[in-house]
């Protein structure tokens, strides 16, 4: 896997220190395939796995694509982190990552949703989180749980629906479809056409 990775330093928005996690390189992943629900399949090893950044300092924790947008003051986040720094043994080095250090780090970065981002993005950064959960239990083949986490991303997409967050984003109408293909898998066919028409409405695209 080491051929496939790099090493890529991140600022960390809450304890204000530099950190350094392990990601893929992009340039030599090619996808197989392609889910309704935009998960990507690949052959030579599985990004997601990698898509969680932590802060070695602080604990601060998150998906990559929203790390830097960490809110909470490092007074407040650690007098939330000191119990659990004393008790966890939170393994940071990802060139010796398994699935269960992955699954791990993303229960660590939902923990951390409400503890670092304002109430206008936590709905959708837990769906994000639950999402990718679900499809990690997937490679697994721990379909109850693979279920449990889909039915959380479904719920969490709602209420960021419902919230106003996809008309202020601008791949609001893609993951639209997307939330529209879980409704669809999960037996929720009202609110999957419900979300292809407000696309269909709101974006002009042809039926």
């Amino acid at each position: 896997n080491k051929d496939w990775l790099q090493e890529k330093y991140f600022f960390c928005p809450i304890c204000e220190k530099s950190t350094k996690s392990v990601i893929p390189m992009n340039e030599k992943l090619h996808s197989v395939k392609t889910d309704e629900d935009s998960r990507l399949y690949y052959n030579e090893l599985e990004p997601m796995y990698y898509d969680i950044v932590t802060c070695s300092t602080c604990w601060y924790t998150s998906l990559r694509e929203h790390f830097d947008q960490g809110q909470a003051t490092y007074h407040y986040f650690k007098k939330t982190m000191d119990p659990l720094q004393t008790r966890l043994n939170f393994k940071q080095d990802k060139w010796n990552f398994n699935v269960d250090d992955a699954i791990f780090s993303y229960y660590f970065a939902i923990f951390c949703v409400d503890q670092c981002f304002g109430t206008n993005s936590r709905s959708l950064i837990n769906a994000k989180l639950w999402l990718r959960l679900s499809w990690i239990y997937n490679n697994c083949g721990d379909e109850d749980r693979e279920k449990e986490a889909y039915e959380k991303a479904h719920e969490y997409f709602m209420q960021a629906f419902s919230e106003g967050i996809f008309d202020k984003i601008k791949s609001g109408f893609g993951l639209m479809i997307v939330v529209a293909a879980i409704c669809h898998k999960l037996g929720d066919d009202r609110n999957a056409r419900f979300l292809l028409s407000e696309v269909i409405l709101k974006s002009g695209a042809d039926k």
